[in-house]
């Protein structure tokens, strides 16, 4: 049915969920319809070269107006419905595009509709026209319509969410657009857009569960990148957590993001909180250590790993773990407390005494208390004395701890038996001089000057010192019985009368009874048996009888004569005697103490002693001196429970403070550590608590055993009290800490908790485990608002960026918890005030701002969202936002909204919303450039043909007039897609007719050429196609095509052979060439055509196919028909020479001279005419005719001359032939003239004229120098030194074109002046002349250096060499001729040097493995101190740079061992395994060689068992050689090379180089300037990491080192960029040259090379030769510097 000119009908309502039928989209069988035609032309056009312009186009307005009517004419006789609706759409396109008339063309797309409604690309236009009609309901029909007919789901979902937008920004809707959202959300679930507009509305409406499973939608559609779709499952989790209050799936969200971003903090922080609350302590331990890895503080990392030790220890019971992490928080923080006292808890558990020593030792480095340091080093001693049974060890410790309380009883007890054990005499006596000086108590500073006195005497035999020692006990303490005894035997012993009786007589001031009748005895008998003095004696003995009666002299005397002789058995029953007479109690006491002594002391009989004492104690319970005596005695012989009741009858004796404290400490010491009565220590603890509420040591051992026990509420009482005592804000942080622990998790008090914590922080608030426990706490108990003051306390003090994020995160989540939306934005800013591309602050804000409404800071999130964002759907995401909100909200102009559209088309160039909405825009502000985009996007995109074919067709029409080539091919591609595009099958015709395309232009003249009935004229146009082919659209087969078919249609074509033969010349393809051109040429209707044909034919057959003989076959038939073809003649005699056919050759040179006897060629024809005659066919009379002739065109030809010569020679006219040779020198140009003269000397020779010979001979040689044909025929004539002088001569006047040739004539003039002139001298001459004049010949050298030796000049002769070697060190030649040289002068060590490269090259003879044999080497040898400092600088020459950079890394040496630490443990070694300075051990003895010759003060040196590792150095106060074992397996030599090369290093200072990499010193470096210059270094790496390093330097230098480190600084800031990997490489080079010198071998440093080539390179052949090190090595080997060096380290005689 027909269809009137403009009918229209309104659009039908559609069901929205109709479907499209199958056979809507079936083409009718009968193919494409037949389109309009175009205005028919008045006259054909001629065709057009292919550079003629195009013609003119038409008005655009006008060719439209045309186009309307055109279809409006065919719709008034079409039937076909499709073809009717194709008319309508191209009237409404026209319509809404050229003529700009939107109605009409609303008008025309709807009856496009109406015919074809399933015709997409009539759907979008009619919507985008009713849209800017703000038709929205029509408009919103037009979605449903579209998504009916489209295939693909994602564009169905975009098309719903396009409609959802519209419904709620533009109408309202919300609840109809939730739908349009879901139903797009259940056709694709991974359009982030749609999940992001679902999860915006359920946040709106507060609907949680649908917010959380929009959440986790996006966050799976995100799957392509971690960190972003970690942050929205942190996202999720906040809201699980804070509105659900869901924290068990929170905490599995949280762990999830962890999983996904090791960095999340947030979850990190948020997993610490859940986890603890659940008691689920695995996963919290994991979460600590997630932590751990996050931090970049080591104090906080540290705290991590703490918190997750102690829950491994006490929840999980796994205490090896806890110990592992401990460790690792150890070596973060070295110092700190906390995890040193947690380690010693878990390492005394574990019986891992070592391991306790080591971190009690770290702990009195810690401590800050004196009391506390006391009590560590005391326990160190003991565990060294009792456990590890090092006695050095004990000692040393229990030095200190007197150090530390020069009155410690423990410690002065341990001492003396441990002293005597190990006959310290000289330390026992300074310990006991020591608690004289420091105690208080008269009778221990008595009781120590007596056992101080006892040595001196006994041990030492010092009696002098000792008589002033017993003299001291007694001025401190008169009534001292054992020193005063002593005293007494000493003065007598040492026959000091006087001095013994003022003694006595001073004692009878404080003596009664039979004491003093004893002393005025004494006094007598010293008056009468020492001094003779009688009257004295006499009145004394009168004072005997006034006071005692009683005869004991007979018992005095024995005891002193039996302590005289020292006998001290006797002396013991004498004493023992004398207790029987004696009943005074005192005394009584007195004498069974000094038997227990003399027991103890002198007969060490200890439990007799025990007796004695116990003895005394039993007359007198509080006699002190006897008590000290017993406790000594059952300490050493371990009677603990014994000593126990001593020490608690002293104690019961002591009221003094802090000796009770003391002794009771000791007694819970004995009870735990000797009887294992943990009970008793308790209790003794409780009791010094008692006596002294804040001794620290005993609070701490209580605490110790009440955590152990698990009397968790006593244990509260001590931490309180240790909380009262503590003397240092950190301390008292501490015990807070610890009590608050005790509150939470084992007395679940969280409120005195979270006071415990709060007193922790108000000491220290930096104490990390505290601020963590307290917010936790308060977090539990819903505490926001002391929650929130502690995060503000927390921001104020935090610095690590990572940390004040997490921080400011969680008083986000409170506070929006809190719903206070305002606050929590600001939290939440001030995470991106820190870092802007935090995406969970991105996200978080992106809620809040919506639900305040503050849009335009909602548009700058979605701006950041957009160019943070790694994962492309997110980014779309947010754009469309973006877009959204700048065009509905008014805050942004068309070019944002465009550019936001943009965007999303560069990260998803197919999306389809994007797209239809840059189209609405573009059509909107008619902007044909975005237009232009759009539709190349959707040509490339789209699904349906037919819409890719109408977004073709209008960007061809745009392009026709600019870009008419593109527009054809769109236009072509636009009919391909869409067979019944109407508008792209009038554009492709109309173009067609415009423009100049060249393969229209090609299809053109191939028909033409067709149809054209003139074979030349056809040939032409053929001609023309294959050159538009090959120069425009570069058809190289269908040029070939068309000059072939060119040929064959005329074969007298030149243009088309000369083509076809560059065209098949290129594919090398000869043999079609040939065949071609043969047709052609049998063809040709022209003999000249014909004869080039054929010319051709030959020539490829001759030079290109080898077939000489076809070649010749094609010549002749050329001459056959052309018998003067000059070229062919030519071409067929070089043919016939090349086959050896002289005969043939020789005729046809004959007709090619009658052919063309005018031929400017024929001079040259004629002379090879006459050789050919001469040489081949032997008739010298055609040679002389032929060569005359020649002469006769020119008769100075010197070509011509040499011929005749050459012809009168072979007749015998050798007169005639000299007369033509000097003829021919004589006009002979330069060129030619080195010849003539050849030829003269030549001929002169043959007519015995020898000196004319000679000297044309000579002349020649000038100019054609040594090895040629002149220099050989006069060293034939050479009979007189004067003859081969002349020849030198000439040779030296010889000015080579090359250095080969300029060597070559040195070499020979030196040969000839020394072999055969017999002038060694003046053949070095000649050499060095050679070498002054600019040459740096090695053959040169290796020539004089071998004269040189000849002459007895060695040192010359080995500089020469090794110079050569500086450059070329890999000469054979040369190393052997440096190892003769040192040979012929009997210096055998320098000859074994030069001949070891032969051996290491696997070059050597027997004459060199003699050499080697003759001569040992000498490992490590050299002389002490010649290799230090100074020395090592002459291995090479740094830069100023260099030198300032090793002088500051020298200057840090100090300051890295603490830095770097040494990590002995990863090798399995304890410092005790070092090998001592004096060790008896061979690997020892070479380090201490090289040492002394570097002049290495101080340095470590190590054997581990490790494998792969190689020699290597830890940094300390004195750096550590590591060593393998498998070195002990090599020899002397490869173990010095391989140990002096890193003692190298520590000689210079450059330990570091070892240690770090190049990156890490320059860091290192810079760090140090910064000292002095704050700013060096910037940009290097993070300014913060940067400015840490320095302070940690600052902190590190010794104070000692300071001024050299800042001035070493100052001088490093100064200089030039230093390039690290160059200065690195060099001082590596520096150390390997010292290691060779010092092992005196090359082979180790090339096995060391070999070994590291892989074996697959192996395979292949690569080998150490060609290794730049061993290159360089060599270099330096027998070089001056080495060799002098040599001297001076006395390696050389």
């Amino acid at each position: 049915m027909g269809a009137d000119k403009g009918d229209v009908t309104a659009l039908r309502r559609r069901d929205s969920t109709a479907e499209l039928g199958q056979d809507d989209l079936v083409e009718d069988e009968g193919g494409p319809p037949s389109f309009p035609r175009p205005p028919p032309l008045t006259e054909a056009p001629p065709p057009r070269a292919p550079s003629e312009a195009p013609t003119p186009k038409v008005d655009p307005t006008r060719r439209a107006r045309e186009w309307m009517d055109e279809c409006a004419r065919e719709l008034e006789h079409t039937s076909d419905a499709r073809r009717i609706a194709r008319l309508y759409y191209e009237m409404a396109r026209v319509s809404e595009g050229t003529l700009g008339d939107s109605r009409k063309a609303l008008q025309y797309y709807q009856a496009t509709l109406e015919r074809s409604p399933d015709y997409v690309p009539a759907i979008r236009a009619a919507r985008r026209l009713l849209i800017a009609a703000r038709m929205f309901t029509e408009a919103l029909e037009l979605f449903d319509a579209e998504a009916r007919v489209t295939r693909q789901p994602r564009d169905k979902a975009t098309l719903f969410f396009l409609k959802g937008r519209l419904l709620e920004d533009v109408l309202g809707n919300r609840d109809a657009a939730a739908e349009a959202y879901q139903t797009a959300r259940a056709l694709d679930r991974s359009h982030a857009a749609i999940l992001r507009a679902t999860e915006q509305r359920s946040f709106a409406k507060q609907k949680w569960p649908e917010v959380d499973r929009a959440l986790s939608e996006v966050a799976n559609a995100t799957a392509a990148n971690d960190s972003h779709r970690a942050a929205l499952i942190v996202r999720r989790a906040q809201l699980l957590e804070s509105r659900q209050q869901r924290p068990e799936q929170a905490a599995e969200l949280y762990e999830t993001a962890l999983q996904l971003d090791p960095n999340a903090s947030i979850a990190v922080q948020a997993l610490k909180r859940l986890y603890y609350a659940q008691h689920r302590w695995r996963d919290l331990i994991r979460t600590l250590e997630a932590e751990a890895k996050l931090a970049t503080d080591p104090q906080l990392e540290a705290s991590a790993l703490y918190r997750a030790a102690r829950i491994n220890a006490e929840h999980l019971g796994n205490r090896d773990e806890a110990i592992r992490v401990l460790e690792r928080a150890r070596t973060l923080v070295p110092d700190d407390s906390l995890v040193l006292g947690e380690l010693c808890r878990h390492y005394e558990s574990g019986q891992r005494p070592q391991a306790l020593a080591e971190a009690l030792e770290a702990l009195t480095q810690a401590t800050e208390d004196e009391a506390e340091r006391l009590t560590f080093t005391q326990r160190i001693a003991r565990l060294y004395e009792e456990e590890l049974g090092d006695v050095d060890q004990a000692i040393l410790w229990h030095e200190r701890a007197v150090e530390l309380e020069p009155t410690s009883l423990s410690s002065l007890q341990a001492l003396s038996l441990l002293y005597r054990v190990r006959g310290a005499w000289p330390k026992l006596i300074d310990m006991c001089l020591q608690e004289a000086r420091h105690t208080t108590d008269a009778q221990r500073r008595a009781d120590a000057h007596a056992r101080a006195a006892e040595i001196y005497e006994s041990r030492l035999h010092t009696v002098d010192v000792a008589i002033d020692h017993y003299q001291r006990a007694l001025h401190a303490m008169p009534d001292h019985a054992t020193a005063f005894k002593a005293l007494a035997r000493l003065l007598s012993d040492v026959n000091r009368p006087k001095e013994l009786i003022q003694l006595y007589e001073n004692a009878l001031d404080r003596a009664t009874g039979t004491r003093a009748v004893s002393y005025l005895f004494k006094i007598a008998q010293l008056y009468e048996d020492v001094l003779s003095e009688h009257a004295l004696a006499a009145q004394t003995y009168k004072r005997v009888l006034q006071q005692d009666s009683s005869n004991l002299a007979a018992v005095h005397a024995w005891q002193r004569s039996a302590a005289r002789a020292h006998r001290s058995r006797e002396l013991l029953e004498a004493l023992d005697y004398e207790i029987e007479l004696t009943v005074e109690r005192d005394r009584l006491v007195a004498l069974l103490h000094r038997a227990g002594e003399v027991l103890e002391e002198q007969l060490e009989d200890r439990d007799r002693a025990i007796q004695r004492y116990r003895a005394a104690l039993d007359k007198d319970p509080r006699h002190v001196p006897t008590l000290s005596s017993l406790g000594r005695l059952y300490y050493a012989t371990g009677r603990w429970n014994d000593l126990l009741d001593v020490y608690g009858q002293e104690l019961r004796l002591t009221s003094a403070k802090a000796r009770r404290v003391a002794l009771l400490q000791k007694m819970a010491e004995i009870s735990r550590d000797r009887l294992g009565s943990n009970d008793e220590a308790l209790r003794y603890h409780r009791e010094a608590i008692k006596v002294d509420p804040s001794h620290a040591p005993s609070l701490q051992e209580l605490a110790r055993q009440l955590r152990e026990r698990g009397s968790w509420e006593e244990l509260v009482d001590v931490l309180e009290l240790q909380l009262r005592s503590a003397s240092s804000p950190r301390m008292r942080a501490r015990a807070a800490f610890l009590l608050g622990q005790v509150y939470e998790e084992h007395l679940g008090d969280r409120t005195k908790a979270a006071a415990s914590y709060e007193a922790s922080v108000a000491a220290d608030v930096a104490y990390r485990p505290a601020v963590d426990a307290l917010a936790r706490v308060r977090a539990e108990e819903h505490d926001w608002t002391h929650l929130l003051s502690d995060l503000e306390r927390e921001l104020r003090l935090a610095e690590d960026p990572g940390q004040r994020i997490a921080l400011f995160a969680r008083r986000a989540q409170v506070l929006e918890r809190q719903d206070k939306h305002r606050q929590a934005i600001q939290a939440w800013e001030d995470v991106l005030a820190i870092n802007p591309r935090h995406l969970g602050a991105l996200l978080a804000l992106e809620q809040l701002y919506r639900q305040v409404g503050a849009w335009e800071s909602l548009v700058g999130i979605y701006t950041t969202q957009a160019d943070v964002l790694d994962e492309s759907g997110a980014r779309v995401a947010a754009l469309y936002e973006l877009a959204r909100l700048l065009e509905h909200e008014g805050l942004g102009d068309a070019d944002q909204i465009v550019d936001a559209y943009r965007r999303i088309l560069k990260d998803q160039p197919t999306d389809l919303g994007a797209l239809l909405e840059l189209e609405r825009l573009a059509t909107a502000k008619a902007d044909a450039e975005l237009l232009e985009e759009v539709d190349r996007l959707m040509a490339k995109s789209a699904s349906d043909p037919t819409v890719a074919a109408a977004h073709r067709a209008r960007l061809a029409e745009a392009l026709e007039g600019s870009d008419d080539g593109e527009a054809i091919e769109l236009f072509r591609g636009a009919v391909t897609s869409d067979p019944y595009h109407v508008g792209a099958a009038r554009g492709l015709t109309r173009v067609a007719q415009e423009t100049n395309d060249p393969h229209a232009l090609v299809d053109a003249l191939r028909r033409e050429a067709d149809a054209e009935r003139d074979p030349k004229a056809a040939a032409e146009l053929l001609e023309q196609s294959a050159f538009v082919r090959l120069q425009r659209i570069g058809d190289h087969d269908g040029a070939r095509r068309d000059f072939e078919r060119a040929l064959e249609i005329w074969p007298d074509s030149e243009r088309a052979a000369d083509g076809l033969i560059d065209v098949l010349s290129i594919d090398s393809n000869w043999s079609l060439l040939v065949d071609r051109l043969s047709q052609a040429a049998s063809s040709a209707g022209s003999v000249e055509r014909a004869s080039a044909l054929w010319l051709s034919v030959a020539r490829i057959q001759s030079d290109e196919l080898g077939q000489t003989p076809t070649a010749i076959r094609t010549l002749q038939r050329i001459i056959k028909i052309h018998p003067r073809h000059l070229e062919a003649l030519e071409r067929l005699a070089a043919l016939f020479e090349s086959t050896e056919s002289w005969h043939e050759a020789a005729a046809t040179m004959e007709q090619l001279l009658a052919a063309a006897p005018d031929n400017p060629r024929v001079k040259r024809i004629l002379v090879n005419v006459s050789r050919l005659y001469r040489e081949r066919l032997e008739t010298p009379e055609k040679a002389l005719r032929h060569v005359e002739a020649a002469l006769a065109v020119d008769p100075s030809d010197p070509v011509a001359l040499r011929e005749l010569s050459l012809v009168h020679e072979g007749t015998g006219q050798l007169s005639a032939s000299l007369a033509v040779a000097r003829h021919c020198l004589e006009v002979a140009p330069d060129s030619a003239r080195s010849e003539a003269l050849l030829r003269v000397g030549q001929l002169e020779h043959g007519a015995g004229n020898q000196e004319a010979a000679k000297t044309a001979l000579r002349e020649a040689v000038v100019l054609e120098g040594a090895s040629s044909e002149a220099a050989r025929a006069l060293e034939s004539l050479c009979e007189t030194p004067d003859d081969w002088h002349e020849l030198a001569s000439a040779l030296d006047a010889h000015q080579p074109a090359d250095e080969e040739a300029r060597v070559a004539a040195g070499l020979e003039v030196a040969r000839i002046l020394a072999d055969r002139c017999g002038d060694e001298a003046a053949a070095s001459e000649a050499l060095h002349a050679r070498l002054r004049d600019g040459g740096n010949s090695p053959e040169l050298r290796r020539e004089l250096a071998s004269r040189l030796r000849r002459q007895g000049d060695v040192n010359s002769a080995v500089e020469q060499l090794q110079a050569v070697l500086a450059s070329e060190p890999t000469r054979e030649g040369v190393w052997r001729e440096l190892a003769r040289t040192y040979a012929s002068v009997e210096r055998d060590r320098e000859a074994r040097l030069a001949s070891l490269p032969l051996r290491v090259l696997g070059l050597d003879n027997e004459e060199d493995r003699a050499r080697l044999a003759a001569s040992e080497p000498r490992p490590a040898r050299a002389r002490p101190r010649s290799l230090r400092g100074a020395v090592l600088d002459q291995f090479g020459t740094p830069r100023p740079e260099d030198a300032a950079a090793g002088a500051l890394l020298s200057a840090l040496g100090p300051a890295l061992s603490k830095l770097y630490p040494q990590d002995l443990q990863s090798y399995g070694l304890a410092t005790r395994d070092r090998l001592p300075t004096e060790a008896n051990h061979p690997l020892r003895d070479i380090a201490n060689q090289i040492g002394a010759a570097l002049e290495i003060r101080h340095f470590d040196l190590f054997l581990h068992r490790v494998r792969n590792r190689s020699v290597t150095i830890e940094l300390g106060v004195h750096p550590a050689v590591l060593v393998p074992a498998a070195v002990m397996e090599k020899d002397a030599a490869t173990q010095t090379f391989l140990l002096a090369r890193v003692m190298t290093q520590i000689a210079r200072g450059y330990q570091a180089i070892e240690k770090l990499t190049p990156r890490e010193l320059d860091v290192l470096l810079a760090s140090a300037a910064r000292l002095v210059k704050p700013d060096f270094g910037s940009g290097l790496t993070s300014e913060e990491f940067l400015d840490e390093q320095a302070r940690r330097l600052q902190r590190a230098i010794p104070r000692r080192d300071r001024r050299a480190v800042r001035d070493a600084a100052l001088a490093y800031s100064r200089t030039s960029r230093v390039k690290f990997d160059r200065w690195v490489h060099a001082a590596e080079r520096t150390a390997t040259r010292a290691a060779l010198l010092l092992c005196d071998e090359l082979d180790p440093l090339a096995r060391e090379l070999q070994s590291q080539i892989a074996p697959e390179r192996a395979a292949e052949g690569d080998t150490f030769e060609s290794h730049p090190e061993f290159i360089s090595a060599l270099k330096f080997w027998a070089s001056p510097a080495a060799m002098h060096l040599r001297e001076h380290m006395g390696m050389l005689p």
